[in-house]
């Protein structure tokens, strides 16, 4: 992955079709929190993402956070939020220098 650097610099404007409204560092701390090596982008008030090395293996992790419209039924807003989380993680493979 490009470093958390050159991605909190030149965020990209969507993933997936969401628009990514922040990025944050997590290595200079977060909300209190202690630093730690990661990245958060908030994709504006449907999710976030948080992308972070593996503590014990030569890999990343991505956390794919989605809350989808509270419209239909619990497996309609189930098959919207697979839909989205399939298109994020489409964008962060795009991102993912491999």
């Amino acid at each position: 992955m490009r470093s958390c650097t050159a991605v909190t610099s030149r965020p990209p404007s969507a993933l997936g079709g969401l628009d990514v409204t922040a990025v944050h560092d997590l290595n200079d701390g977060y909300l209190g929190l202690l630093p730690t090596d990661g990245l958060l982008m908030t994709l504006g008030s449907s999710g976030r993402v948080v992308v972070r090395p593996s503590g014990t293996e030569a890999k990343l992790k991505a956390y794919i956070e989605i809350t989808p419209p509270a419209v239909g039924t619990l497996d309609e807003q189930r098959g919207v939020a697979s839909s989205i989380v399939a298109s994020v993680r489409h964008g962060l493979e795009r991102l993912i220098d491999l």
